[in-house]
C-alpha cells in the first residue's frame, strides 16, 4: 500500500513523438475532477504501486444521491495508470463489504485513453469526466448483480466444483483453501449456503493482496459465478 503523497511524487517520463505518458498525479487529479463534475463524493482513497512506482492502481469509496443506499457495502471506483507502457489509463467499478473488508471489482475496464501522441491535460480531464459519467451508472448494476447471487442455493457437490475451478483458474492458490473454507463457513452462517456466500468467501480470500491483484483476479471469480448462473438458467 502507498500513500497519496508517495504516488503523487512519481514523475512521468518525458514525452516522445508517439508516447505521451502522464504522471499518476495528473490521473488522480483528473479522476477527482470527474467525480466532482458527476456529483460523486470521494470518502476514502487507497493506492498501490508496482514496478518501482511506474504502475499505480487506486480505489476510491464514493457516494452519490443516485446510488442505491446499502447498509452493508460501499461503492468503489478503481483506476490505473502506468508510466512504463504497461497499460492504458483505465477505470472500473466495484464494491466493498464493510464487515469483512472484502473488495470486488467488476474487471470491466473503461480504457479512457492510451498514452499516445496528441494527449494533453485538457483532453485527459475531459475524457476522465466522461469515463466517470459512464461508470456511475454501472455502480448500481454491480451491487444488483451481487445481490442476485443470494437466490442460488449451492449443493455440496457444486461448492466443491466451483472451489476447484477457482483454484484451477488462479483466483487463489490451493494453499489458501483452508482460508477460503473458513471464510465460506462464516459467510454461510450469515447468508446461507448460496452463491453469494461462495463469492464473498472468494473475495475475502483475496482481500490481503494488492489492489492490482484483486482487480486481476476478481473478474475470474465473477466469471465462475456467471457461468454457474448461465447453467442454472439453461
Amino acid at each position: 500500500m502507498a500513500t497519496r503523497n508517495e504516488v503523487m511524487s512519481i514523475p512521468a517520463p518525458p514525452f516522445t513523438k508517439s508516447w505521451h505518458p502522464f504522471s499518476h498525479a495528473d490521473v488522480i487529479r483528473s479522476i477527482h475532477i470527474g467525480a466532482e463534475v458527476n456529483n460523486l463524493e470521494i470518502t476514502s482513497e487507497r493506492y498501490d504501486m508496482t514496478g518501482g512506482g511506474a504502475n499505480m492502481f487506486a480505489s476510491y469509496t464514493v457516494e452519490g444521491d443516485y446510488l442505491n443506499p446499502n447498509p452493508d457495502a460501499s461503492y468503489q471506483i478503481g483506476f490505473r495508470n502506468s508510466t512504463a507502457k504497461l497499460m492504458a489509463i483505465g477505470i472500473t467499478v466495484g464494491t466493498n463489504v464493510f464487515v469483512c473488508s472484502n473488495m470486488c471489482f467488476s474487471g470491466e475496464y473503461i480504457t479512457f485513453r492510451k498514452h499516445t501522441s496528441g494527449l494533453d491535460l485538457d483532453e485527459l480531464y475531459s475524457i476522465a469526466i466522461g469515463a466517470v459519467k459512464t461508470i456511475k451508472y454501472r455502480l448500481n448494476d454491480m451491487m444488483k448483480w451481487q445481490e442476485s447471487l443470494r437466490r442460488y442455493y449451492l449443493p455440496p457437490n457444486q461448492i466443491k466444483n466451483l472451489t476447484y475451478d477457482a483454484m484451477d483458474l488462479g483466483v487463489f492458490a490451493p494453499s489458501k483453501f483452508r482460508t477460503f473454507q473458513k471464510s465460506f463457513e462464516e459467510e454461510s452462517s450469515t447468508h446461507g449456503r448460496n452463491l453469494y456466500a461462495w463469492h464473498g468467501a472468494g473475495t475475502r480470500t483475496l482481500r490481503e493482496n494488492s489492489l492490482s491483484m484483486v482487480s486481476n483476479r476478481t473478474p475470474i471469480l465473477n466469471s465462475i459465478a456467471d457461468d454457474y448462473l448461465l447453467r442454472e438458467a439453461a
